[in-house]
């Protein structure tokens, strides 16, 4: 699979993160994270609208500056398509047991190279999933824009949009839906911010970090 991010967030691969604390001035969302991940947007700002035109902000790279490129300008492109292939994820990788994922669905994407060098990328999920262990199972979705911006020194910037997990049943619940900036270094799960956009239309129900732990807790054995 390319580079798909959490999903699996990005996960199933952006996902795959540990995460750390970010940068300033936001609020809570659930009565449960109280720290400075989740920025309070104005009323009339929407995530729809913070598509390209909110700042990206990156105390990594200050001077930084992460732009979005017309799509028809893409060096390459094309679409990653899912049937229902089985992902078997060892033990110790997502829970402490292995853990069967199918997605369904298709993923469009567009690369851009600058002297054989990759740095921007973009994807469109439309994907559903269904997890799976120890006789017990969810479904989640993942839809929206992604961009990546690859930095030289091997770190990447993501702003996602969209729904990035939605588990939604009466057994397990678990859902993140907004506009979220991260920033990922060189080493594999190095995840070095994150910032959740939290207006009108955001659901946050936890953080990257939080997303394993919950799911993990969801498909585990009955002891």
């Amino acid at each position: 699979m390319r580079n798909r991010l959490v999903l699996c967030l990005a996960m199933m691969c952006a996902l795959l993160l540990s995460a750390v604390p970010a940068s300033a001035g936001g609020d809570h969302h659930d009565g449960n994270h109280h720290d400075d991940k989740f920025l309070t947007l104005p009323p009339d700002l929407s995530t729809g609208y913070l598509e390209g035109h909110y700042r990206h902000k990156d105390p990594e790279h200050p001077k930084r500056r992460y732009v979005h490129r017309r799509l028809k300008t893409a060096t390459d492109h094309g679409v990653e398509r899912f049937r229902g292939e089985v992902e078997r994820v060892p033990k110790g990788e997502i829970c402490d047991f292995p853990v069967r994922i199918r997605t369904w669905g298709k993923q469009p994407w567009w690369n851009w190279e600058r002297n054989g060098r990759l740095v921007h990328e973009v994807f469109f999920p439309d994907l559903v999933s269904k997890w799976s262990a120890n006789g017990k199972s969810f479904w989640t979705i993942d839809e929206g824009w992604d961009y990546v911006w690859l930095n030289r020194d091997g770190s990447a910037f993501i702003e996602g949009t969209g729904t990035h997990f939605w588990a939604h049943n009466k057994h397990f619940k678990y859902r993140q839906y907004g506009t979220w900036h991260l920033l990922f270094g060189a080493e594999p799960g190095e995840a070095l911010y994150e910032k959740y956009f939290h207006d009108d239309t955001s659901v946050w129900d936890g953080t990257i970090d939080d997303t394993f732990p919950r799911v993990c807790r969801y498909l585990a054995k009955k002891t």
